[in-house]
């Protein structure tokens, strides 16, 4: 085989160029993707840690309104709904439609523990003449979790993965 040697010179810049280039992406990549799991994981810590004060204050009322803590799951659903049109494929879409998903559900949850009596705020509750808890509280709050955890499952099952579509 005969080799060029100017040719090879060329081969060779081309290939450390183009590693430079891949070497960077790759990295690029990795932060993008646990950039997307960030607001999926945010939002269901905060979910959980909300109906598990729920779950363990019996008295039900508490110091804060519930809608204020329903409104910190706005901006995780923002940035959830940013993950899924900011990046292309369908990693990005699964992991921002289950961050929507947390951040839609933690933002109804304020007041679905209002309506339903589990937790009110203490002026609120002092001012509807003390009322008790809820008694099906535990098991509308279960029910809240399973519906979170259920619709996390549909869109994380209906949603493709990459290596089932060739991406």
């Amino acid at each position: 085989m005969l080799k060029d040697p100017e040719l090879d010179s060329v081969v060779y810049l081309m290939r450390e160029h183009t590693f430079g280039r891949i070497y960077e992406n790759v990295w690029i990549d990795r932060l993008d993707r646990v950039a997307a799991w960030l607001p999926f994981a945010i939002g269901l810590i905060g979910l959980s840690m909300g109906i598990g004060y729920c779950l363990k204050n019996c008295s039900g009322h508490s110091g804060m309104s519930p809608f204020e803590g329903s409104a910190l799951f706005v901006p995780i659903a923002v940035a959830a709904l940013f993950v899924m049109l900011h990046r292309r494929g369908n990693y990005f879409i699964k992991l921002g439609g289950m961050g929507l998903v947390v951040g839609v559900m933690g933002a109804l949850f304020g007041g679905f523990i209002h309506a339903f009596q589990i937790m009110r705020e203490y002026n609120f509750w002092v001012q509807s003449g003390m009322p008790d808890q809820n008694p099906a509280s535990g098991i509308l709050l279960f029910g809240y979790a399973g519906l979170t955890l259920i619709l996390l499952f549909v869109v994380g099952c209906y949603v493709k993965s990459e290596k089932e579509t060739g991406e």
